[in-house]
């Protein structure tokens, strides 16, 4: 028994390690660098007019200056902004088309009709012959209790049917047949074949 449990031990430690070699084979082959063959940055050469043959170390440092250069921009933009933000009062809002549609659509639902109330409806027949009803379901009488059901003399008949099978001899245990005739037969019909 231990025997079959380290060779399948051995043979999951097998098939582990050939699923890892397999998996990271299989990785590196799949593996696209996007750094190098993005077709974003073959776009973006093409922009600028501007072939960097695959190296793209230099134009990331001339965004790099660009980008650090814009730093001190950033914060007189943001004053200046914040100063129109300051100054800019909202304007009105004209809002007379939103209530001239409003008004058009109060006039066409004051012109649906609206339901006239319905007269009251008379339940006292309804009411009437319900109660007749209750009435005869309570006059109806009630059951009478059933007599218990004698059943002694289909008891008695059972009793004799059992006693009759009970009666009945067993069949006689079948003695052997002797079939040596017949072997006999059909060996000589086989030699005359």
């Amino acid at each position: 028994m231990g025997y079959l449990v380290a060779k399948m031990a051995l043979l999951l430690l097998l098939a582990a390690a050939l699923g890892f070699i397999i998996g990271w084979w299989w990785i590196r082959r799949k593996f696209i660098d996007v750094t190098e063959e993005h077709w974003r940055f073959a776009d973006l050469a093409k922009a600028s007019g501007t072939d960097y043959g695959g190296d793209y170390s230099a134009h990331f440092e001339e965004l790099n200056n660009k980008v650090s250069g814009l730093a001190g921009l950033e914060d007189s933009l943001l004053t200046k902004i914040e100063t129109k933000l300051k100054n800019q009062k909202p304007s009105a809002v004209d809002l007379s088309g939103v209530l001239n549609k409003i008004a058009a659509l109060d006039k066409r639902m004051a012109a649906i009709p609206t339901p006239q109330a319905t007269a009251a409806v008379d339940l006292s027949p309804i009411n009437k012959k319900l109660a007749t009803l209750d009435a005869t379901i309570k006059s109806l009488p009630k059951p009478i209790a059933t007599k218990p059901v004698d059943l002694t003399p289909i008891e008695a008949r059972f009793a004799t049917l059992e006693a009759q099978i009970a009666a009945i001899p067993a069949p006689l245990p079948s003695k052997e047949v002797d079939l040596s005739p017949l072997h006999e037969r059909l060996g000589e019909v086989e030699g005359l074949i």
